[in-house]
Protein backbone atom coordinates (compact mmCIF):
# COMPACT_ATOMS: atom_id res chain seq x y z
CA UNK A 1 0.00 0.00 0.00
CA UNK A 2 1.51 3.64 -0.67
CA UNK A 3 1.52 6.34 2.42
CA UNK A 4 -0.88 8.31 -0.30
CA UNK A 5 -3.65 6.30 1.96
CA UNK A 6 -2.17 5.62 4.94
CA UNK A 7 -4.65 7.78 7.11
CA UNK A 8 -7.91 6.18 5.75
CA UNK A 9 -6.29 2.87 6.10
CA UNK A 10 -5.56 3.58 9.90
CA UNK A 11 -9.18 4.41 9.73
CA UNK A 12 -10.39 1.60 8.17
CA UNK A 13 -7.96 -0.51 10.50
CA UNK A 14 -9.37 1.58 13.51
CA UNK A 15 -13.29 0.69 12.83
CA UNK A 16 -12.51 -2.92 12.20
CA UNK A 17 -10.39 -3.05 15.43
CA UNK A 18 -13.19 -1.30 17.00
CA UNK A 19 -16.06 -3.51 15.63
CA UNK A 20 -13.75 -6.74 16.21
CA UNK A 21 -13.70 -5.47 19.57
CA UNK A 22 -17.09 -4.46 20.06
Amino acid sequence: MKKEKDTDGCLLELTVLARTSD
